[in-house]
């Protein structure tokens, strides 16, 4: 029964607004692309558990992880003869995705917690259109405006996929954030200017990326079709990766915002209506600087990229509880304990 209630309070204690929160660092070896809600992560060709980094494909070919759900069931593509294939990893088996009837190129850049992967997959007319990949059968999600070409970069629990469309890929044309809802493909509300891509979606319908900006391009959300700039400093760009189930948002700004030779990058957070630079929120003595932040999981645990003695590298941020946390919870737990030894002495 003590234990029980604790768990309440534990519950209720952390789900009170906090303020800025600071962060543990940890060096992954690898560059992270996506974080479960179990703390495992991948990156290019590995997984990461428990502090253990392990090659997903072993070999001398190009391996690419691009998403993992929290099955631990690994979405990405590797280099095959014929080109690249899309594949889903899980326990050390590889399932090869194949295509949509083209002989290159297939690959898998999301995955849900029902194992439906999407991505996108070379086309006998010699297009690339998005896919839906479910119990072993790929399904042509089809394009958008006249495009022959498509991408579909996320699914959440519910089936809502988003990616984005091209008029042109090979000469610069127009992209466009599109989202897939009960088989129906719709294009997402973008600036006045237009374009944009899309890159994650949780599993409330909010969906993030950016869109084109009169100056630059900035990070976006998407809610329910309406189109919020996320806040950020005048004279950067903004792009936003990656959305959790608390609303939390994680990605990047650069400076100059507008074809910048070497930018000056800083990894981001967005909450409510502000963000933060974490670079902030680690020790200034550590001596990282955090360039993008690429996921972020429902647990608050951030992974992207940031320079470490003079090399990039990939990084773990693991939130460290506030003291304020901790002491109501001391506080919580001595009351709790107060009346358990009452109710024993009958008081």
């Amino acid at each position: 029964m003590l234990l029980g209630s604790f768990a309440f309070l534990a519950a209720f204690f952390l789900s009170l607004p906090s303020q800025a929160q600071n962060y543990e660092i940890m060096d992954l070896g690898f560059q992270p692309s996506d974080i479960n809600n179990g703390g495992q992560i991948v990156g290019g060709g590995f997984i990461w558990d428990n502090g253990v980094a392990t090659e997903l494909v072993p070999g001398d070919g190009l391996v690419n992880a691009h998403a993992l759900n929290d099955l631990g069931q690994v979405g990405g593509y590797m280099s095959v003869i014929s080109g690249y294939r899309g594949f889903v990893w899980q326990n050390g088996s590889l399932t090869e995705l194949g295509t949509l009837g083209g002989t290159y190129a297939s690959e898998a850049h999301g995955i849900n917690n029902l194992g439906q992967v999407v991505g996108f997959a070379d086309t006998g007319d010699g297009g690339q259109h998005a896919f839906l990949w479910q119990n072993g059968v790929m399904t042509d999600l089809g394009t958008f405006g006249g495009s022959s070409f498509s991408v579909g970069e996320s699914i959440n629990d519910s089936g809502q996929i988003v990616g984005y469309g091209f008029l042109n890929p090979f000469a610069n044309g127009e992209v466009f954030p599109l989202i897939w809802e009960n088989g129906v493909v719709s294009e997402l509300p973008t600036g006045v200017i237009g374009g944009g891509l899309v890159f994650n979606i949780n599993n409330s319908g909010q969906s993030v990326g950016y869109y084109s900006g009169g100056f630059g391009v900035q990070a976006a959300l998407w809610n329910n079709g309406t189109l919020t700039e996320l806040a950020t400093v005048s004279g950067e760009s903004t792009i936003a990766n990656d959305i959790n189930n608390l609303s939390q948002i994680v990605g990047f700004s650069y400076s100059p915002p507008v074809n910048p030779v070497n930018p000056i990058r800083r990894a981001l957070m967005w909450e409510g209506s502000g963000f933060t630079d974490l670079n902030n929120m680690i020790p200034s003595s550590s001596g990282w600087v955090l360039e993008y932040a690429t996921a972020i999981n429902d647990s608050g645990q951030i992974v992207g990229v940031g320079v470490f003695n003079g090399q990039e590298r990939g990084f773990l941020l693991n939130p460290i509880p506030e003291p304020c946390t901790l002491g109501l919870l001391g506080i919580g737990l001595l009351i709790l304990t107060g009346f358990h030894l009452l109710r024993e002495r009958g008081v």
